[in-house]
């Protein structure tokens, strides 16, 4: 169970870190010029339901982990 909160949190931090990370570039960018690079992100959408696995799958670690001090 860990492993899989891990692996889809770190997939649910694609999107977000993409998109930050390319905003330096965007800022100074004209507005017809800026829509055209955001429909990069048109599809993205999609991979906006692994943060709801996420944070489904981060409960379940946390309820099964509950009885382990350690963790």
């Amino acid at each position: 169970m860990r492993f899989l909160a891990v692996i889809i949190t770190g997939l649910a931090l694609i999107a977000p870190a993409a998109h930050a990370s390319s905003l330096l570039n965007k800022i100074g960018m004209a507005k017809a010029d800026y829509f055209v690079a955001q429909q990069a992100y048109a599809d993205w959408r999609i991979v906006g339901l692994l943060l709801a696995l996420a944070f489904l799958a981060n409960i379940g670690n946390a309820i099964v982990l509950r009885a382990d001090a350690p963790a």
